[in-house]
């Protein structure tokens, strides 16, 4: 699991399994499954995977799916000369690498956040997005941890002339590890900010509150 060509070949075994044997290639893979019992659960790599319940989200994304009505449409089509199919794939994946023994290279993310003159908010990361989405995820969270308008909040990335560290993008980590970085940014700016505002109001640090 983790490599999409190990993920396809094993889920292609799968449907030959079922195919072969005339069985229901979900009952195939549920069979498979590492059982809530069997946790901690070591694999043959080597890896222990500490927790699960498999079958209880496979049944979850069936309900969800409406599946036998899934499958009655598929029939129907099939009847009437259509090219009609539903996939299944099911897999577990190490995802949101951050630092630990896994990562030789430390798995940091780098992030920079700034109030500028203005009040507005200028968000950097290092993480690169490409097609993610996370230049909106980062903005929701500078806003909602700031309590600013999303329109206020510019995220820049991407660019070395201002992102000047950075991990990149991969493992589904962008918004985990990049998105904690930027909020222990914000987290700094708001003891600097009650400091400062304590210093005004002439009171002590701890009677400051940040809200609204």
């Amino acid at each position: 699991a983790g490599r999409p060509e190990a993920t396809y070949t094993i889920e292609r075994i799968m449907d030959i399994v079922a195919a072969e044997l005339g069985l229901d290639p979900v009952e195939v893979r549920r069979h498979n499954f590492v059982k809530t019992w069997e946790f901690p659960f070591k694999s043959t790599g080597g890896l222990t995977y500490d927790s699960g319940n498999y079958e209880a989200a496979l049944d979850k994304a069936q309900s969800l799916a409406s599946w036998d009505r899934l499958l009655r449409d598929r029939d129907a089509a099939r009847r009437h000369g259509k090219l009609c199919g539903v996939g299944l794939s099911t897999y577990v994946e190490i995802c949101s690498f951050g630092p630990s023994s896994m990562m030789s290279a430390g798995g940091w993310e780098w992030g920079s956040v700034r109030i500028e003159m203005s009040g507005r908010v200028t968000v950097i990361t290092g993480a690169t997005p490409h097609g993610q989405g996370q230049e909106t995820s980062f903005a929701q969270l500078a806003a909602d941890k700031l309590g600013v308008p999303m329109t206020d909040v510019v995220v820049m990335r991407g660019d070395t002339a201002v992102a000047h560290y950075g991990r990149d993008t991969y493992g589904s980590r962008a918004t985990v590890i990049g998105g904690t970085a930027i909020l222990m940014c914000i987290d700094r700016i708001i003891a600097k900010a009650r400091k400062l505002a304590a210093h005004l109001l002439k009171a002590k640090e701890k009677a400051v509150v940040f809200q609204d």
